[in-house]
């Protein structure tokens, strides 16, 4: 089963996931958006191969069926129950925790990753890291995003959190090199998803007149 499925599977499980949910917010037909999500889950392996990761074939192959698998799984969730909650409450810049809690949460949990990839300690570093993360959202404050000061205290808190997850579960796991270039690789896709998912509902709230 090792050779069937590894770490990185978990890579071409939520591409394809993210692919199929973006490819619905865009509006392109299923029978286009399959030839795309097809046509990029079967060039990254065409590419691992050519890089040299050394999977079998066999790995390469259930690596394609899980990313086309949970293309269809979040393009049909999308398609189906529209998703009106996350579109518009989930995105809004007046509770604790809201859509961009994530993509704090998913960020600091790449700054984890990289810290521990280049084995920098994360203890040192967390008060730096904090003071950033607290003039960040008092630069968002002067510029007028328009957060309450909930929303801004949640953003910190899951800043924490994000960071803390992978420390803790480095303290578990022990990551390899590997293992970190994964993490960051797999919270990059969902963070890149729901950035760009964000700010196309604030553009089009902008455009409407509407407060988010």
């Amino acid at each position: 089963m090792a050779s069937i499925i590894d770490w990185y599977s978990l890579d071409h499980l939520f591409l394809g996931f993210v692919i199929g949910m973006a490819l619905v917010f865009r509006k392109f037909s299923f029978f286009k958006s399959g030839l795309i999500a097809g046509f990029l889950v079967v060039f990254w392996e065409v590419y691992e191969r050519i890089m040299g990761v050394g999977e079998s074939y066999l790995n390469s192959f259930f690596d394609i069926l899980l990313g086309l698998a949970f293309f269809l799984l979040g393009y049909f969730l999308v398609k189906k129950y529209k998703f009106e909650f996350f579109r518009f409450r989930f995105t809004r810049h007046s509770n604790f925790f809201d859509m961009w809690s994530l993509i704090h949460l998913g960020f600091w949990g790449i700054i984890a990753g990289i810290l521990l990839f280049f084995e920098i300690n994360l203890i040192i570093t967390l008060p730096f890291c904090l003071i950033i993360m607290i003039i960040y959202e008092y630069f968002e404050r002067i510029i007028g995003v328009g957060e309450k000061f909930i929303n801004s205290f949640g953003d910190i808190i899951f800043n924490l959190l994000g960071f803390l997850l992978i420390y803790l579960l480095n303290l578990k796991f022990s990551f390899s090199k590997d293992n970190l270039i994964g993490i960051v690789v797999n919270f990059g896709i969902i963070v890149m998803f729901l950035s760009f998912w964000g700010h196309d509902h604030y553009r089009n709230h902008k455009k409407s007149n509407k407060k988010i």
